[in-house]
């Protein structure tokens, strides 16, 4: 598991080295903009509960799954952009969103995994 995080956080650190020096004046600024705007309709406590309930299976989804398509009100607020601040603008909210449904999902199944352990260490005390 220790390995799975640390090849996240390789990538993660890897693909946001990438953007920056691949950014260009428009792409940057939408990239920025869509993380924040990801950041603002990401519903935390859904991801949470999910990891919460289904654990691993969650976590293994929120990993592997596509983020959500942008939704039409986003999408009708950058329509009169470039495309190149487009272009960054769903990089960035998809992979804000990724990292929020990502990171709600391990905490939730930590949640989990600490509660069982309470349980268990509860159980076996004499």
């Amino acid at each position: 598991m220790r390995r799975l995080l640390v090849g996240v956080c390789i990538v993660a650190l890897l693909w946001s080295v990438g953007v920056a020096c691949l950014a260009q004046d428009g792409y940057a600024q939408g990239y920025e903009d869509g993380r924040r705007a990801a950041e603002q309709d990401c519903n935390g406590l859904t991801h949470y509960v999910a990891g919460l309930a289904l654990g691993v299976f969650y976590v293994g989804y929120a990993l592997i799954a596509p983020p959500s398509p942008l939704p039409s009100g986003r999408m009708d607020e950058i329509q009169t952009k470039s495309d190149v601040y487009q272009e960054g603008y769903i990089a960035g909210y998809e992979a804000a969103m990724q990292g929020c449904r990502t990171s709600k999902a391990l905490l939730g199944f930590g949640t989990w995994v600490i509660i069982l352990y309470v349980i268990s260490a509860a159980v076996q005390w004499p």
